[in-house]
């Protein structure tokens, strides 16, 4: 009798030894509905054996159509001879319907482990409903020469309102482009004298929404003038594939891109921003440069060369 339950013991440690040691990963939201511009919170786990070599997933800006609003650092512990990853990456859309997160691919050793597809509804904001309802009140009878005499001065006043809005929009354009052509600098040149001046005014210590302002300004005129790219009057999401399409390393691309998503945010959606990301973006728009500088050089030096 004792021999059976001490054999009976031996095999239970070994089965939920085996079943702990068995390898997984999954990914988990912490909730299924959202509204427009929320996010939501996407943890991705994963557990094997210490030892095997293994590449953990990795995202540019976005996961099947939910934009990377924030990402976590990966966190690795090792305990007993299990290696446990975890990471956490903010999501949200601003379209509503449906996203189905699908099996995200985790190379482990010689085997791929996924994760179990996941669903995510992104709802619209729901209005208030009118707390009275009036009836449309009946048109008045107006002659018809009177009628068409105010519909032709209605017409006139809007075209010229138009007008006038039109021209005030466009002339700081015509003064940007003109001040862009008329400065006698190179494109690096300004851009490192711009970033020199953000640099000098620290004013990521008092105010992000101007950093931010001056920070994208400079890196959207150096791609206007250099690399012909529309960048001052376009959005970040309209000059994104532009810039992924530059002769840059990818390093620097992604990072420009962060860079003015993130000024976006905080410009536009009263987003905060910490010192220490602002110093970070600005680094980096910094290394950069001298990157671009170095290989302008280099350019130089073999034209010199052939000549």
């Amino acid at each position: 009798m004792h021999k059976k339950l001490y054999i009976s013991l031996v095999i239970a440690c070994f089965s939920l030894f085996g079943l702990q040691a068995q390898p997984f990963i999954s990914a988990e939201l912490d909730t299924d509905k959202t509204l427009i511009g929320k996010p939501v919170q996407l943890s991705l786990t994963a557990e094997f054996k210490s030892g095997l070599e293994y590449s953990w997933p990795t995202f540019i800006d976005s996961i099947n159509g939910l934009e990377i609003w924030e990402s976590g650092q990966l966190i690795t512990k090792d305990k007993k001879g299990i290696t446990h990853l975890s990471q956490t990456f903010n999501l949200a859309s601003f379209d509503s319907g449906f996203y189905i997160i699908k099996p995200i691919p985790f190379a482990l050793g010689l085997d791929t482990l996924y994760t179990d597809p996941t669903l995510v509804q992104v709802n619209t904001i729901k209005l208030k409903e009118e707390q009275e309802i009036y009836d449309i009140k009946e048109p008045r009878s107006i002659d018809l020469p009177w009628l068409y005499i105010l519909l032709a001065a209605a017409g006139v006043l809007v075209i010229i309102i138009a007008l006038i809005y039109f021209l005030k929009k466009r002339k700081p354009k015509l003064v940007k482009s003109l001040s862009l052509v008329t400065d006698k600098r190179t494109p690096l040149e300004r851009f490192n004298d711009d970033l020199k001046d953000i640099r000098s005014k620290k004013s990521w210590e008092t105010n992000s929404k101007q950093f931010y302002s001056a920070l994208s300004e400079a890196v959207k005129t150096y791609l206007e003038v250099e690399e012909r790219i529309a960048a001052l009057e376009s959005t970040t999401q309209e000059i994104k594939p532009e810039i992924m399409a530059l002769q840059w390393a990818s390093q620097y691309k992604v990072e420009t891109i962060e860079m003015l998503k993130e000024g976006d945010m905080v410009k536009f959606a009263k987003a905060t921003s910490s010192p220490e990301a602002q110093t970070q973006h600005l680094l980096n728009m910094e290394t950069l440069l001298q990157t671009l500088t170095k290989e302008e050089a280099a350019r130089q030096s073999s034209k010199n060369q052939n000549v």
